[in-house]
């Protein structure tokens, strides 16, 4: 046998369900828990949206800037509804979303050129196909891929 001394060991995991399974009691005993709640989804709504207006309040024009909320909005819903609707099983564990999900979503949105997008179906189709690319770049088949576009449609139809 070998002896370990002064090692720090760090462990991260996921609440059991979707193809992760629970830790026993037995071996939780040797560990100090730390958990993180997800983050409320007034939270993430003040989060992005500070960064949107620091972002999107510089060049592009009023009819723009007034879709941020209902953007904000509609990605935060989209979001939720997406990692409740599309759960991590060992037949597609790809369908674990994070805040990062969120973000990637915003990105090309930052640097759209206010030159070419104008107008409000323009940008809310540029929308589309950001939250599409996210999201549905993970989905694994055509019926999920339905059901993703059926969710985005939801949003625009709500908020939009």
């Amino acid at each position: 046998f070998f002896e370990i001394i002064d090692i720090c060991l760090i462990n991260a995991m996921g609440p059991p369900g979707g193809g992760r399974n629970p830790i026993t009691n037995r071996y939780l005993r040797h560990f100090n828990f730390l958990a993180m709640p997800d983050m409320e989804q007034s939270t993430m709504k003040l989060v992005f949206g500070k960064i949107m207006q620091a972002t999107f309040t510089l060049d592009f024009g009023s009819e723009i800037k007034e879709t941020l909320n209902p953007l904000l909005e509609s990605t935060c819903n989209l979001f939720h509804n997406v990692s409740a609707k599309f759960l991590p099983l060992p037949a597609h564990v790809q369908y674990t979303f994070n805040l990062r999900d969120v973000a990637r979503c915003f990105v090309y949105l930052y640097s759209a050129d206010p030159k070419v997008i104008k107008t409000k179906d323009q940008w809310a189709r540029l929308w589309c196909h950001e939250c599409f690319r996210v999201f549905g770049d993970r989905m694994i088949n055509d019926q999920h891929k339905n059901q993703l576009i059926e969710l985005i449609d939801e949003q625009l139809q709500a908020n939009w």
